[in-house]
């Protein structure tokens, strides 16, 4: 009688390895849904600065262009490059009419790119804006 009261006692200590295998999986689950999540919000933060650089840089050259005169050589017709490091900047100018221009301007860094049109005027610089 002793003896199996002993042996009862001896099978409710410690966990099954069923038991371990779980609890292992659970924790394994839990640790790939957390690093997926980990992955995609660098990853949106990453595109996010990119973003946030192309769009500062477009301003900075659009602001540049928009500051000088109207009959200035740097706003004759024709197209331009630039590359800020890995960000290449391209502005095509259009002499719409001796008192119009319009200016594409567009900013690449690797696969991302965006454009914007403006336009400007003799008499009234920043005329008008156009998004693509």
């Amino acid at each position: 009688m002793k003896y199996e009261n002993e042996q009862k006692e001896t099978k409710d200590n410690g966990f099954t390895l069923i038991e371990v295998l779980v609890s292992l999986m659970l924790v394994a689950l839990a640790l790939v849904s957390a690093a997926r999540a980990i992955v995609f919000a660098l990853d949106t933060s990453r595109k996010s600065i990119i973003r946030f650089t192309m769009v500062l840089e477009m301003e900075n050259c659009r602001n540049g262009l928009l500051a000088k005169p109207f009959d200035s050589i740097d706003l004759a017709d024709g197209e331009y490059t630039r590359h800020e490091g890995e960000i290449t900047l391209n502005w095509q100018i259009e002499s719409l009419s001796p008192e119009l221009k319009r200016i594409g301007l567009s900013v690449s860094y690797k696969v991302h790119k965006k454009k914007i049109y403006f336009f400007i005027s003799k008499f009234i610089n920043n005329q008008g804006e156009k998004n693509d």
